[in-house]
């Protein structure tokens, strides 16, 4: 059985000029039979089509803000850190993996990424609501925060067989409006869009909480990754 390639966007530290990954990332996908490999940004053409050659999946991660010219918005002050680099090797990277029908896994600033990338938009600073949306100083990132209702017509819900999951929650901005070709396949209780997916032929998976922070306590998170790494192995 062939272990696969996963390819995963990495978080830039401004002051150190250095990219930077959280292990956690890392131990879920090797957990689930993966090689995790670290990329670089880059925004040549040639460098993106190698990498599409080279990964048999593409795990988008979380991190700060995309920069809200790329879904037409104008910058509120609301809005956090920025990453031009990443933002414009994450849009890339997510047209040519569509494009080749490379399996991605995006998480948290994953799944706004994605949605910019193919036309949604995005809350800057989402509206106050009952719901605890950023747990930090609160609960440790392995712990669930809120629950999440799943839809049953959705490939979210056939990997984890639940209409209703708890999740953890460390985010400030969120998808508005959704991009042409994708659905919503979970939202917590306040309505915010918790999860995406591409209602094509391609396994686009986009979650706004951290499973790979609970994969190794809790069962659901454990499974997304499992499906992912197994759509990449091509079963």
């Amino acid at each position: 059985m062939k272990t696969p390639l996963i390819g995963l966007t990495p978080m830039y530290d401004k002051e150190k000029e250095s990219l930077w990954m959280s292990r956690d990332y890392i131990k879920a996908v090797f957990s689930s039979g993966g090689i995790p490999f670290i990329l670089p940004l880059v925004s040549e053409s040639a460098d993106l089509e190698r990498l599409a050659e080279t990964f048999d999946g593409f795990l988008f991660t979380g991190g700060g803000d995309v920069m809200p010219h790329l879904y037409g918005e104008e910058l509120l002050e609301e809005c956090g850190e920025q990453c031009p680099q990443r933002d414009e090797f994450e849009l890339a990277l997510a047209k040519i993996a569509f494009e080749r029908r490379i399996p991605v896994f995006a998480i948290c600033r994953g799944i706004q990424a994605l949605n910019a990338a193919f036309g949604g938009t995005l809350f800057q600073d989402i509206p106050k609501t009952t719901v605890v949306h950023d747990q930090t100083g609160r609960l440790d990132r392995a712990w669930p925060a809120h629950s999440v209702e799943i839809e049953t017509n959705s490939l979210l819900y056939k990997i984890l067989g639940e209409k209703k999951i708890t999740v953890n929650s460390f985010h400030h901005q969120a998808v508005k409006n959704l991009a042409p070709g994708f659905t919503a396949n979970a939202k917590a209780l306040d309505s915010l869009i918790e999860g995406m997916e591409f209602s094509g032929d391609w396994f686009a998976l986009c979650v706004q909480w951290h499973p790979e922070n609970m994969a190794f306590r809790d069962e659901n998170a454990k499974k997304l990754f499992d499906a992912f790494i197994e759509k990449c192995r091509g079963e």
